[in-house]
């Protein structure tokens, strides 16, 4: 692990620029606000990705498939809401695995 710094930018200038280094605090690389029309509100997609890390922890590698598999079964029952649950958290493991099961 590194000791030095290595910034991106010269200190030297950013110091001088009171106004500059305030704009670049204002600009945080935290999305957790953003919300977007493909996944939905943040507490949502956080909550997908939590059962996502969740299923990944139980089910190891054949986790995205073990999901895409429960969607199969939600639809053959009929069950839309469970569907897309599992959709969700199959996506949110293996985009290719959720792109087929589409």
């Amino acid at each position: 692990m590194s000791i030095r710094l290595a910034v991106s930018k010269p200190l030297r200038p950013l110091a001088s620029d009171q106004a500059k280094l305030r704009r670049m605090r204002l600009e945080c690389a935290n999305d957790n606000g953003v919300t977007s029309a493909k996944y939905g509100r943040p507490n949502e997609r956080g909550n997908i990705l939590h059962a996502a890390l969740r299923h990944f922890a139980a089910h190891g590698l054949a986790a995205a498939q073990n999901a895409a598999n429960e969607a199969n079964a939600a639809r053959a029952r009929g069950d839309e809401t469970g569907y897309d649950w599992w959709y969700d958290i199959c996506h949110a493991l293996d985009r290719g695995i959720a792109r087929r099961l589409r």
